[in-house]
């Protein structure tokens, strides 16, 4: 959530990951970025954030709490959250080893 957010910008950084399994959406009211910080509780939208989810998760009419995140919220209260790779690729091995073939 930059000033510099646009439709027009949107559309054009769609261009640079042109994978068939993404899929990209311009959310001008931000409701996406306020359902997450609900999700999360947190006083903000919910924007840079990176969600784990386990292999039970089930996403019904609202996306489900996930097991583990990280951000790059500025302001954010849980500063042991903030994105730290090697520690979100430790929480993603955690989940991926509980995962059956």
């Amino acid at each position: 959530m930059l000033r510099s957010d646009s439709k027009i910008a949107s559309v054009l950084g769609s261009l640079e990951f042109t994978d068939a399994r993404l899929s990209y959406f311009w959310d001008e009211a931000k409701l996406t970025g306020q359902a997450w910080g609900k999700i999360l509780n947190l006083n903000k939208p919910a924007w840079d954030v990176y969600f784990v989810y386990g292999p039970k998760a089930s996403w019904k009419k609202s996306p489900p709490k996930p097991n583990f995140w990280m951000h790059q919220l500025s302001g954010c209260e849980d500063k042991a959250l903030f994105l730290d790779l090697e520690g979100l690729e430790v929480e993603v091995k955690k989940l991926l080893s509980t995962v059956k073939n």
